[in-house]
């Protein structure tokens, strides 16, 4: 609640030294509120206040004696973190400090961003350590097998084809001498009959 009393004890006074009386009294008491908004637990940015307090003054023309008969008072209140609004300026304070807000809250969601794209480019790195590694033993494991399906295997044949060609050498040899010693290995009485 704005203290009002003093201000329009102020306006309704008779004389001069009364309305200068009163008005001493009024900033007294604006500024006493200012004090005793500061004082509560208004602001408090870790349980997700904004980091001021807005004291609104119901009337324009109480905002502007405000502002006409104490000057500092307004650097004074800002000081404190505490933002002095009439029903003119409520409005545009309230969308200054929402942006604010959202800025900061876009600021905070940057810097997670930012810490997640960290790890992510430590993990890509590692990831394609990996990769790079696996390439490198299958290109290795590719040119070991084109060994094994080219040269290997044309060795391996010639070799088998060596084995195979002695192979039938040997079954020939052993063919033709079959045949020359069954002519030669008869026994002479079966010779003499068949001659």
């Amino acid at each position: 609640k704005f203290p009002l009393d003093n201000y329009v004890r102020a306006l309704e006074a008779d004389d001069a030294a009364s309305e200068r009386q009163f008005r001493k009294a009024f900033l007294r008491d604006v500024r006493k509120r200012i004090k005793d908004v500061t004082e509560r637990a208004y602001i408090s940015p870790e349980d997700g206040t904004v980091d001021c307090v807005l004291v609104f003054i119901p009337n324009e023309q109480v905002y502007g004696y405000v502002h006409e008969h104490d000057a500092t008072l307004l650097d004074d209140a800002m000081k404190n973190k505490v933002v002095l609004c009439s029903p003119l300026t409520l409005f545009a304070i309230l969308a200054v400090i929402r942006k604010a807000a959202d800025n900061f809250r876009l600021q905070e969601t940057t810097d997670e961003v930012l810490a997640l794209m960290g790890t992510f480019t430590n993990q890509w790195n590692k990831y394609s350590a990996v990769v790079e590694q696996l390439g490198t033993r299958l290109e290795s494991a590719m040119k070991a097998y084109g060994e094994l399906t080219t040269t290997r295997s044309r060795m391996l044949q010639r070799q088998l084809d060596k084995i195979d060609s002695l192979r039938q050498h040997r079954t020939e040899e052993q063919e033709s001498t079959h045949e020359l010693g069954g002519v030669e290995n008869r026994d002479p009485v079966s010779r003499l009959t068949d001659g």
